[in-house]
């Protein structure tokens, strides 16, 4: 019984939704601890005035960074369902679209693999753009441009689709996650 690689991505697919839904979680769970610290911060600020360990602003930042944390698996959902759906569609952020390993044909789980790998990398990106704003508030020697870079190429890769045929529809040319079955002179069936 031999396994090719296609088929080994393909059956590695059911693993790439798992991840994203554990990292969106440890984002939203990072965010609480950051907002209770920010909080604890601000509750050791007022007590004691002569402190300076943390400013009013680094407590601030703390709180926007957390509490975006926390909504920001909404924001995904609210945003993948205006622009991904044009609004018109109910939707969960945690609804991928799964290869049915059985039934779905060998390009269409390789698309599938792509898609979910690029999900995958594009939260991991967004978790990273918060670390290193919590960084920049925590008063580490970072810049916040390099969280920017984070978020804007995690929220690419998350919706990488509708990048590529935004890229493609501008520049008129034919990219895609659709055209894997044409490099791999595929039909629709085994290669």
């Amino acid at each position: 019984m031999t396994a090719d690689l296609g088929r080994l991505l393909i059956n590695l697919a059911t693993a790439f939704p798992v991840a994203t839904e554990l990292v969106t979680i440890l984002i939203a769970i990072v965010g609480l601890i950051i907002t209770g610290r920010a909080l604890g911060d601000a509750y050791a600020m007022a007590i004691s005035p002569g402190r300076r360990e943390v400013t009013w602003l680094g407590v601030v930042g703390k709180l926007l960074i957390g509490g975006a944390m926390v909504v920001m698996p909404f924001l995904l959902w609210k945003s993948g369902n205006t622009f991904v759906l044009g609004g018109t569609g109910e939707t969960t952020i945690f609804a991928y679209t799964k290869p049915d390993v059985g039934s779905s044909t060998y390009c269409q789980g390789i698309n599938a693999v792509v898609v979910l790998f690029f999900f995958f990398i594009g939260v991991t990106a967004i978790h990273r753009g918060f670390m290193v704003s919590y960084q920049v508030t925590a008063g580490h020697r970072r810049g916040m441009g390099e969280a920017w870079v984070f978020f804007i190429a995690g929220t690419v890769c998350f919706f990488i689709v509708d990048a590529t045929t935004l890229v493609g529809n501008t520049f008129g040319l034919k990219i895609g996650v659709d055209n894997i079955c044409q490099m791999l002179d595929d039909p629709g069936g085994q290669p």
